[in-house]
């Protein structure tokens, strides 16, 4: 059949790097237009224009499926052809039941939608496609998997030795690091629900995502998890909550583990800024965790509250996990004890200290979101080696986030080659 397609059939699309086998790729996207493409690069877990999110439509998918490039999940925009139902009847044909397609186009029409899904697509949004939509489409089709995937994601917990002491700026900044250096998708998670400043930090709607994933475990699933993240940047995202004052609801440790072991299967590295309070009835989670940071200025009564602090962490984690983050140098130079002195006093040296940085302070009140961190600084170069001091422990398996979720194509592959 010939595709009715108005771009030359079959066009090239982009070399790919060295090493990089398109058969092999869980996910396999196709887009018309710029606007396109970058919501699917930032949504695809890895995604990179000219390896696996391709410009292009129906022909060019069609193409690659002939030459044998038959992903599990196949994300194709359909505005370049003139006959899509018929476009798509043939795409899916050569790719087969191991392959779910899921259309894009620029037609909100229920009738092309029907004609669509009955010619083998999956679902069908409509451009411009909005990130939580595409997220809740791919985990949408994974749930058809027979066997639920393994956690894989890496937990880093974040935790403030004294109020005040600025662990929920580290907890952000340090998450922001991680995105940018490792280039793996990551969560932030502020558990303090009232008076969380994450949402703050990044200049965003926090929703009421996490407060329902809190308040019913048994709910919370990666599909609840993909529509309640905001993204707050390339490979970044958020789950934060400001719950009214006279709220009685309580944050139960059982929900906390639930939800972030949930959040390991969407996502690679779930950063969890975690108030002390709660750090002792966590401290199942925290013992899974790959690292856990704990924060404080240098005064003398957040030296007393680390030393506490450390001792029982190095109870339920092993000491090498541990790091030790002094904020806010230099913000109360007559109540601070230097650094040597502290260092003494907790029994172990200070990993990294981030020094009080006006212009950190001038770009937080001009709405500027951590823009700090896209350039060089005090702040941003500590944060970054706080952020490699911590990567090492975070797994380095190929399959996470959401192509980790997408192994139905490959069961039912097993099960057809069984059958023969």
């Amino acid at each position: 059949m010939a595709l009715a397609v108005s771009r030359q059939e079959g066009a090239a699309v982009a070399s790919e790097p060295p090493g990089f086998d398109r058969k092999k790729a869980p996910i396999l996207a196709f887009a018309c237009d710029d606007v396109t493409m970058d919501t699917l690069c930032r949504v695809i877990p890895g995604g990179n224009k000219g390896s696996d999110i391709l410009d292009g439509g129906l022909g060019s998918a069609v193409t690659l499926a002939r030459d044998g490039v038959r992903p599990t999940l196949l994300i194709v925009d359909v505005a370049d052809s003139l006959a899509p139902a018929d476009d798509m009847a043939e795409l899916s044909r050569v790719c087969g039941d191991g392959t779910a397609i899921l259309a894009i186009g620029p037609d909100n029409d229920v009738g092309l939608y029907r004609s669509l899904v009955r010619s083998g697509a999956a679902d069908y949004l409509v451009k411009p496609v909005n990130h939580q939509d595409l997220r809740r489409a791919i985990l949408t089709l994974s749930n058809d998997a027979e066997e639920k995937p393994d956690a894989v994601g890496s937990l880093v917990a974040v935790i403030g030795a004294r109020g005040g002491s600025g662990a929920t700026s580290v907890a952000a900044g340090l998450a922001s690091a991680l995105a940018k250096e490792t280039a793996k998708q990551v969560a932030l998670v502020d558990l303090d629900i009232q008076f969380g400043d994450s949402a703050l930090i990044f200049d965003v709607d926090p929703g009421t995502g996490l407060r329902n994933s809190l308040e019913d475990p048994d709910r919370v699933d990666s599909l609840l998890i993909a529509s309640a993240l905001v993204n707050c940047g390339q490979n970044l995202y958020l789950l934060a909550a400001e719950e009214p004052l006279d709220s009685m609801f309580r944050v139960s440790p059982e929900a906390v583990t639930h939800l972030v072991e949930e959040l390991k299967r969407v996502v690679d590295i779930v950063v969890v800024d975690m108030p002390r309070h709660l750090a002792p009835q966590c401290a199942q989670l925290l013992e899974t965790s790959g690292a856990v940071t704990l924060v404080g200025d240098l005064s003398l009564s957040c030296l007393r509250d680390m030393l506490r602090m450390r001792k029982w962490l190095e109870t339920v984690i092993d000491p090498s996990l541990l790091k030790i983050a002094a904020n806010r140098v230099g913000h109360n130079r007559s109540g601070e004890v230097s650094r040597e002195q502290f260092e003494k006093g907790l029994g172990r040296p200070i990993d990294v200290a981030l020094s009080e940085d006006k212009k950190v302070a001038k770009a937080a009140l001009d709405g500027k979101a951590f823009a700090q961190f896209q350039a060089r600084g005090r702040t941003a170069n500590a944060l970054t080696k706080l952020a490699h001091s911590i990567m090492p422990q975070t797994p380095t398996q190929e399959t996470k986030g959401f192509s980790g979720l997408l192994r139905f194509g490959k069961k039912k592959d097993q099960n057809a080659e069984a059958s023969k």
